[in-house]
C-alpha cells in the first residue's frame, strides 16, 4: 500500500478488502462460551460400513471397493453402472443412507442435488449456497449440512473449519477505504457481489452487462 500511495497519491486510491470465507469456531469453545449444541461430526465409520455392505451385495470380492466417497459435506458414488446391472436401485441406496446420516448428532440436513435445484433459493440460503458451490459435473449424489456451530471432524487434528453453507462460514467483512468513501460502520447486510456495482458508481462508470449486485451508495460521499 505504501508503494501505491507513493505512486498515485493517497487521495487517488480506493481499496476494498474482504475475505473468501468465514469460519466456524471450535465446537468446544462454542459450548463453553454459549452452552449451544456444537459437535465434531465424523462419517467415516458409517461410510466404511455401507461400502462393506455394498461390496457384499455387488459381489465385488477383495479388496473392498470405495463405492461411496465422502468429502466435507459432499457424497460421491462410484458404481460405474454395477448397481444397475445387478438390480440395485441407486435412489434406494441413497434414501437408506440419508435416513442413517440424518440421525447423527450434529447433522441438520441431507439433500440430493435434484432437490436443491427445486428449492426456493430466495428463502433457503443453504440450498442457494450449495447450488453456487456444486459444479454441474461434480458427481455429488448427496449434500450433508451440519447444524450451526458444528464442524466436520478431522481425527487427531482439533481444528476450526470452514466450507459449510452456514452463516458463520459465509459471512465476511467488507471494508471500503479511500477517496469518495463515507467513513463509518454499517451494520446492514451487504453481499460481496455488491462490491463491483458500488465501485462503478464511485468511479462514474457503467457496467457493460447486467450484474448480480447492487450499489451501496450509503457508504459513498456522492
Amino acid at each position: 500500500m505504501k508503494r501505491l500511495i507513493d505512486r498515485v497519491g493517497r487521495d487517488n486510491m480506493v481499496i476494498v478488502l474482504t475475505a473468501d470465507h468465514g469460519v466456524t469456531s471450535f465446537p468446544e469453545r462454542t459450548r463453553a462460551k454459549t452452552g449451544a449444541a456444537a459437535y465434531r461430526v465424523l462419517l467415516d465409520t458409517l461410510i466404511s460400513a455401507v461400502n462393506r455392505d455394498l461390496d457384499r451385495l455387488a459381489g465385488a470380492g477383495s479388496p473392498p471397493r470405495e463405492w461411496l466417497e465422502f468429502d466435507t459435506g459432499m457424497l460421491f458414488l462410484h458404481d460405474n453402472g454395477r448397481f444397475a446391472a445387478i438390480g440395485l436401485k441407486t435412489d434406494s441406496i441413497l434414501d437408506a443412507l440419508t435416513s442413517r446420516i440424518i440421525r447423527i448428532q450434529g447433522v441438520a440436513r441431507v439433500i440430493k442435488p435434484a432437490d436443491l435445484a427445486r428449492a426456493d433459493t430466495a428463502s433457503d440460503p443453504v440450498a442457494r449456497r450449495w447450488l453456487h458451490h456444486l459444479a454441474p459435473d461434480a458427481g455429488v449424489v448427496l449434500t450433508v449440512t451440519l447444524q450451526p456451530a458444528s464442524v466436520w471432524d478431522v481425527p487427531n487434528v482439533p481444528i476450526a473449519m470452514h466450507g459449510q453453507p452456514s452463516e458463520d462460514d459465509s459471512r465476511v467483512p467488507i471494508i471500503f477505504w479511500g477517496r469518495g468513501v463515507r467513513g463509518g460502520s454499517y451494520t446492514g447486510r451487504m453481499n460481496t457481489v455488491d462490491i463491483a456495482p458500488t465501485l462503478a458508481v464511485l468511479l462514474s462508470v457503467s457496467p457493460l452487462s447486467l450484474v448480480d449486485g447492487h450499489a451501496r451508495t450509503e457508504a459513498l460521499l456522492r
